[in-house]
């Protein structure tokens, strides 16, 4: 299921970004030569094409490692729109001397030394051409950076005015820690916890948007995570999370033991209700969410250590949710969260060992 959800959230990338390729192209295209000859719309249709699918091979494969992702800003932007450039560029003269190969019937040195050609590539559009590839690559560059940095459809939402106005929505919400976060961060000290808390939110961050999560905000140790009822409740996604979060950690646990000497075992909590989400603040300004299920939330996450338990979700969401058969619930009763009037009820999630739910010597009996 994990690796299903992140193929198909690269096909969507791709295809995004494949399609803004081609449009970039044909729009270039309207600007430079207008509606008079079919032929440079061809032309940038098909750059735009090849360019997309490689910017994003380069987005989901070469940006996407670990080393890549951990450069500061201005490198990272820097690196991006060179590589862009050069592919673009590239592509561009390669593309242009194939097109008049075949309509012109001639050989690749044919057009090269061809005035037509010559002309073009030193004293016309190509020049144009690649100024515009520049600004369109640090454009693209510095965007994608900084959405990345301010998180999914934010900067979009700043853009479009989406949050000017609150709305009132339905939402899931995961608050995330890491256990004995204060005992962990004296043995460390303050820098060494802190790296070691990145590095956690960092691993953690592909199952979370591979099943569609929304990161949200990070209050010290904890990371908030959020959903549409669509997208979290649906195949029990918001769940998946937690447990493909546990696996992959438990899967670079010897690079945790090596650098820190300890391997980081985490818990959440989950709860489901009305919040507003509108935009607040004009120097500094932030897309939030505001309403009592934020706070209760947070109280179900300090309930994981009091009752000894990884994964707590309250009972409204439980009633909601398209629970996983691998998954079991074990209802803990009705607690009184601090600062609440009335109990709520809280249920336990576990993963069931499938090898002894379903042996195999019985299967194939």
């Amino acid at each position: 299921m994990g690796l299903d959800n992140r193929r198909s959230r690269k096909i969507r990338t791709a295809g995004t970004v494949i399609t803004a390729g081609i449009l970039l192209g044909l729009f270039y295209a309207l600007l430079s030569d207008g509606f008079g000859d079919i032929f440079p719309y061809i032309n940038t249709a098909i750059i735009g094409l090849v360019v997309g699918i490689l910017i994003s091979y380069f987005e989901l494969y070469f940006f996407a490692l670990k080393k890549i992702r951990k450069l500061r800003f201005i490198p990272l932007v820097l690196i991006r729109t060179a590589i862009y450039v050069v592919l673009i560029t590239v592509i561009i003269f390669f593309e242009l001397v194939i097109a008049r190969m075949i309509k012109y019937d001639l050989s690749f040195h044919g057009v090269w030394i061809s005035d037509e050609f010559q002309t073009y590539v030193f004293e016309q559009d190509f020049l144009i051409a690649i100024v515009y590839t520049i600004a369109i690559a640090f454009c693209i560059s510095f965007t994608l950076q900084m959405s990345r940095k301010m998180g999914q459809g934010v900067l979009w939402g700043y853009v479009t005015g989406k949050y000017y106005h609150p709305v009132t929505q339905e939402r899931v919400f995961m608050f995330i820690s890491i256990k004995h976060s204060g005992g962990i961060a004296t043995k460390l000290g303050p820098l060494k916890f802190h790296k070691l808390l990145n590095e956690f939110i960092f691993d953690i961050t592909e199952p979370i948007l591979a099943y569609h999560g929304v990161i949200y905000q990070y209050v010290e140790d904890v990371l908030v995570v959020s959903w549409s009822p669509r997208q979290g409740l649906k195949n029990g996604n918001c769940l998946r999370v937690f447990f493909d979060a546990k696996s992959h950690i438990r899967h670079v646990r010897e690079k945790y033991y090596l650098k820190y000497g300890l391997v980081p075992q985490f818990q959440a909590a989950y709860h489901y209700g009305s919040v507003i989400q509108g935009e607040i603040g004009t120097e500094k300004s932030e897309i939030t969410f505001m309403g009592d299920v934020m706070n209760t939330t947070s109280r179900i996450l300090t309930q994981c250590e009091v009752l000894d338990q990884e994964l707590l979700v309250s009972g409204r969401l439980i009633d909601l949710l398209e629970t996983p058969v691998i998954y079991q619930s074990e209802s803990l009763g009705k607690i009184l969260l601090k600062g609440k009037r009335e109990p709520l009820e809280v249920f336990a999630i576990k993963e069931l060992d499938m090898h002894k739910q379903f042996p195999l010597d019985q299967i194939y009996e």
